[in-house]
């Protein structure tokens, strides 16, 4: 059986390429797989267990017979390295994910033709869950035409009480609680938690469903109450959760009273509040993927109320930015091209990363009237484009551009111009050179929408908030370093050194200095967490700046981000 299973395994492999996202076919020749079980020393056994290439199947137009869930726990023990108290106990204290929790996210069922697209993109679905990882679809059994498919997760801990320090751009934040990303197996997300920043402290109530009753129904739930307000949140909604799927159908709702602040050189120089009432709710259409593109059409209405008033009143730096109150239906066409890849050691370490090199298109137009309860007549567009290019066997580059702007009065307002472009040079699967660039180029801007330039968003030596204005740019340069070394089987470790170079022009609300280009370096560490739901990787970085009129020196960044 052993042998039979190996077999199995073996014909239908389909391994990652770590350098170009491309996925490598399982051998449809059966000389390539005589040839390695003859070199195992196996025999003529395997070789007349071996199954048809996935193509061959899907080409054949075989049927799905049975679809098997095999959940793994967090650590294998029969791996030696995975079988210490610690991690028999971990095993024995977590509650396993319940099969159908896996099941709903399935885009095949019993009955439905083979087909290795819609294997891969369950894949893709199923690796956005946080409780999962390294999930694996693979044909274990072929009879009469029908093939049996063997889905395969590994659970990872989803209970943890949370105590979280990080320090960014000279300010600390602090987070403290409870938080479950997979509640009794259920795939919920629970959170109750005392989170602490220098704006505001805030006790939060989350909870999210991403399979509401078993069904593609999904619920976002989360009630903050803070020092300076609250902020509360709702959202259900069918999303287009395939590129096949047909309806789409959503409501959200959002009710936010704040306090905002500006900043100069990193000082806080004005106070303002804002209440903000917020409603979307929309319906989508799809005739699902036709000839390698999936196009939606959505339509919905939109509600936008936000108020601004000084805090105190009186005398400030600059005047509280105008009410506006807009209300408007809207249409939004998207096409999404199918063409997607898998990578290691490129943004997350050592686990599978998804990457789109496909084209996306997106337009929304919408027209706001006082007939409808808003404040003026104006015209909303934005648009968004994104597309990925595979450069060469070890190069990948990935460029974005999204434009968004509001016609009022005769005039534009409002209006923004954005583009990003990333670059990934692997020189070996342990070494990668990351080029990253965005650029922000604003007109007449709303008094709440300065573009901010500082420690949160690149410049790593800086205070947060150090410079604002109409215009920005920001160019990263890192080497990032992968190690193989796992601590405990459960943290990996890798390294980066950088550069961060960035601008800011044009004017502010405030009237601001402007400083022209800065610039910093450094170096830094990461870890990550394969066995975890927290998965996020922790940055500890220490950064000097170059263009410091403080000469403050250098800055420990300590912080977890979604990526290295």
């Amino acid at each position: 059986m052993q042998e039979q299973a190996f077999a199995r395994r073996l014909a239908t492999a389909d391994p990652i390429s770590a350098t170009n996202g491309q996925r490598w076919q399982a051998p449809s020749s059966m000389a390539l797989v005589v040839a390695l079980v003859s070199i195992l020393g196996i025999g003529p056994v395997l070789a007349a267990t071996a199954m048809p290439s996935e193509s061959a199947l899907e080409a054949e137009g075989f049927l799905i017979r049975e679809v098997r869930i095999n959940p793994q726990p967090i650590y294998d023990e029969s791996i030696p390295g995975e079988r210490t108290y610690l991690m028999r106990l971990a095993n024995r204290l977590h509650v396993d994910t319940q099969d159908d929790v896996i099941r709903a996210q399935l885009l095949f069922k019993t009955g439905d033709r083979y087909s290795v697209r819609v294997l891969r993109e369950t894949e893709r679905n199923l690796r956005k869950l946080r409780f999962l990882r390294e999930p694996v679809i693979t044909v274990v059994e072929v009879a009469d035409g029908q093939v049996d498919l063997e889905v395969r997760t590994i659970d990872v801990w989803t209970l943890s009480p949370t105590f979280e320090f990080s320090r960014n751009g000279g300010d600390n934040r602090t987070s403290l609680g409870i938080q479950d990303f997979n509640f009794l197996g259920y795939g919920k997300t629970f959170e109750l938690s005392h989170k602490s920043d220098r704006d505001r402290n805030s006790n939060v109530l989350a909870y999210n469903d991403p399979n509401l009753a078993f069904s593609r129904w999904k619920l976002d739930l989360e009630f903050s109450n803070n020092s300076d307000g609250h902020d509360h949140r709702v959202a259900v909604e069918r999303p287009f959760f395939a590129l096949d799927t047909e309806n789409s159908y959503g409501l959200s709702l959002r009710d936010t009273d704040a306090l905002a602040r500006r900043y100069a050189l990193g000082e806080e120089v004005d106070v303002y509040r804002r209440r903000q009432t917020a409603v979307d709710a929309f319906v989508g259409r799809s005739q699902g993927l036709i000839e390698g593109w999936s196009q939606r059409h959505t339509v919905g209405l939109r509600l936008d109320d936000s108020r601004f008033d000084l805090h105190p009143p009186g005398p400030s730096a600059a005047a509280a930015p105008d009410d506006r109150d807009l209300t408007y239906p809207y249409y939004r066409f998207e096409a999404i091209e199918d063409d997607f890849g898998t990578t290691t050691n490129r943004d997350v370490i050592g686990r599978t990363e998804d990457e789109a090199f496909g084209r996306r298109y997106m337009v929304e137009l919408g027209v706001a009237s006082g007939s409808l309860g808003s404040d003026r007549d104006a015209v909303l567009v934005r648009a968004e484009a994104s597309d990925g290019y595979h450069l060469s066997a070890r190069q990948s580059a990935f460029v974005s551009a999204t434009v968004s702007a509001r016609h009022e009065g005769g005039q534009w307002a409002d209006s923004l111009f954005s583009t990003s472009a990333r670059y990934f040079y692997r020189h070996s699967q342990r070494s990668v050179f990351y080029a990253g660039f965005s650029a922000d180029i604003g007109s007449n801007l709303d008094a709440d929408h300065d573009l901010l330039l500082g420690g949160d968003n690149g410049m790593r030596a800086y205070p947060i908030a150090f410079q604002s204005g109409e215009k920005r740019a920001v160019l990263t340069l890192e080497q990032r370093y992968f190690t193989d070394w796992q601590v405990y089987r459960t943290f990996t470790v890798g390294a980066a050194v950088f550069a961060d170079i960035g601008r800011v022009w044009g004017p502010n609300s405030i009237d601001a200095p402007v400083l022209g280009t800065v610039k910093d370096f450094g170096i830094g560490l990461r870890f990550g967490n394969l066995r975890s739901a927290r998965a996020n990787v922790l940055h500890v970085d220490l950064a000097w700046p170059v263009d410091d009129p403080f000469n403050s020196g250098p800055q420990l960044m300590v912080e977890t981000r979604s990526t290295f």
